[in-house]
């Protein structure tokens, strides 16, 4: 069994790459903590779908569950884009 210490090892340096950022979100300043690939991930998308940063970060915020933080909501937009792009892409593989 491995020791305490060594069980949350892996969890603070997790938290070392979280890189802070702020967003314009509908209009008002948001700061948010997110992993290096999350913040790649997040301007791909801007730049695929033809928008701002900002008009994804207020269209992730406006659809975001009740009581869901807009950072977990980013996470999951991100998630859903990127299975939904992979499913397009395998009924397109399909096809053929």
């Amino acid at each position: 069994m491995a020791d305490r210490e060594s069980d949350n090892e892996p969890l603070s340096r997790a938290r070392a790459y979280l890189i802070n950022g702020n967003l314009v979100v509908s209009g008002h300043r948001t700061s948010v903590r997110l992993e290096k690939e999350m913040w790649a991930a997040l301007n791909d998308v801007a730049k695929r779908e033809g928008c701002t940063l900002y008009d994804l970060a207020s269209g992730i915020d406006c659809r975001k569950k009740t009581g869901q933080s807009f950072t977990s909501a980013i996470r999951v937009f991100l998630m859903m884009y990127y299975r939904n792009a992979a499913r397009r892409a395998e009924h397109d593989a399909e096809t053929w």
